[in-house]
């Protein structure tokens, strides 16, 4: 299905909602996907509309969001793999 799904505006996340419609969302939660939001206003809305996020972006902007998601979504050194 899909990894990630991000959102830049409360409109976004009511047209990703009624595009989607209830029974594809929440495969798309239950399947994992991670959700984020561009801003607390964001945010609000998809709690609002059941939609979990992930995280949000720390400055309102594009950029901003897609590094969040970048940030998330690369593998994590453990302390065993640092030292090699």
């Amino acid at each position: 299905l899909v990894d990630a799904a991000t959102f830049a505006s409360s409109a976004t996340v009511e047209r990703f909602v009624i595009a989607t419609g209830k029974a594809l969302l929440d495969k798309l939660i239950a399947a994992g996907c991670r959700f984020y939001a561009i801003g607390p206003e964001t945010a609000a809305a998809m709690r609002v509309l059941g939609i979990p996020c992930a995280a949000v972006a720390d400055q309102a902007t594009i950029p901003a969001l897609v590094g969040q998601v970048e940030k998330d979504f690369t593998p994590k050194q453990t302390s065993n793999q640092a030292s090699r």
